[in-house]
């Protein structure tokens, strides 16, 4: 007997989604992560290590109880999951049975086309306008019967853009019965969430991280908001088979950056200047032109194709992104993070280089 024949359908069919591999000792942007750490963050992380030899808390309780007093929520609204990227797939194996349809704008994060295919739904797209922005009506003439859930970034990943107004978020909830999921990971640089309407809407999910403001990518720690009932099927699913999905260590974490607000905040304002100052460099680069994102990541047009620009990005080094990898994107454009300060002039240096060679 081959051993395919023992594995699901659903993941014989899938496509492998290849994030990139990135050398050691090359300057990593291509995930737009953020390059500092939150200094309290260390810290606990520090203090954690001791305890280690024991499991942390199954109900993460402390932590959500920081997150409920924050947002002035009941902690039975709040469901603490491995990164954004978990509790994508959570939702997938709680809502997505073979064949069911699962609404997305392309392009968009691949992991929602992941979650999905690995649970056998099919997924169905919306795409985005040459200028990355969504024609609401459009997406809405999408939805039908088989529509069980849909996934909306915002601001979207990897456009940088806000997609849906809240009048149109609202909009939508009040025709479509499935799940609707609006996942708020860049939610400290665009200052937008969907979050009150959690009160009212049954088939609302809203999702919250610690990655990108907050520098804390390699803990994963992502944050679910809902209707108690949906909450309650999370429990029953992963709290079951994952209970300790989230480490100790990620937990401490997430719990400095809650209990030092002042210094979160000025730890995130300090970052968007950060990026303000890289981008005025970068637009002063001849042939460069910036696309405005409310993100942790940077976008540029570049006079030549991505994947020329980031092959000789990787000759010296330094990894971005060529967007062209992504559905319905532009053949040059181009993705990154936002680089320390000391490494900023070498980046500038070799996008200069780069343009003047060609």
């Amino acid at each position: 007997m081959k051993l395919n024949s023992l594995v699901k359908k659903s993941i014989l069919d899938m496509q492998l989604l290849k994030w990139g591999k990135t050398p050691a000792n090359f300057l990593r942007l291509n995930f737009g992560e953020n390059p500092e750490i939150f200094p309290q963050a260390i810290q606990v992380a520090r203090k954690e290590l001791k305890k280690i030899n024991f499991y942390p808390d199954p109900e993460k309780l402390s932590l959500r109880k920081l997150i409920a007093k924050k947002e002035k929520l009941d902690c039975e609204n709040i469901f603490i999951g491995n990164g954004i990227d978990g509790l994508i797939e959570l939702v997938a194996k709680v809502f997505v049975e073979e064949n069911d349809e699962v609404l997305i704008p392309t392009p968009t994060f691949p992991a929602y086309i992941a979650a999905t295919e690995l649970m056998g739904g099919i997924i169905k797209k919306c795409p985005l306008e040459v200028d990355f922005s969504l024609d609401f009506n459009k997406f809405l003439a999408k939805i039908t019967t088989k529509t069980k859930l849909i996934f909306i970034a915002s601001p979207n990943n990897p456009t940088g853009n806000i997609l849906f107004s809240l009048k149109e978020i609202e909009k939508l909830l009040k025709k479509f019965t499935g799940i609707a999921v609006i996942d708020e990971a860049y939610f400290e640089f665009s200052g937008i969430t969907a979050l009150p309407l959690i009160k009212k809407y049954k088939n609302l999910i809203v999702f919250r991280g610690f990655s990108k403001a907050f520098g804390l990518a390699g803990v994963r720690v992502g944050v679910a908001f809902a209707d108690i009932e949906i909450i309650e099927y999370f429990k029953k699913s992963e709290g079951s088979s994952q209970v300790f999905a989230v480490n100790r260590i990620a937990i401490a974490c997430a719990r400095a950056v809650l209990k030092n607000t002042k210094k979160a905040n000025e730890f995130v304002e300090k970052f968007k200047v950060h990026k303000i100052k890289f981008e005025e460099k970068l637009a002063k680069i001849s042939g460069i032109k910036i696309v405005p994102t409310t993100t942790s990541f940077s976008l540029f047009t570049t006079p030549i194709l991505a994947k020329a620009f980031r092959d000789k990005m990787l000759d010296k080094k330094i990894a971005i992104k060529a967007m062209d990898i992504f559905e319905n994107a532009p053949e040059n454009l181009v993705y990154s993070a936002v680089p320390k300060a000391k490494d900023q002039k070498k980046v500038i240096k070799a996008i200069k280089e780069i343009i003047c060679q060609n």
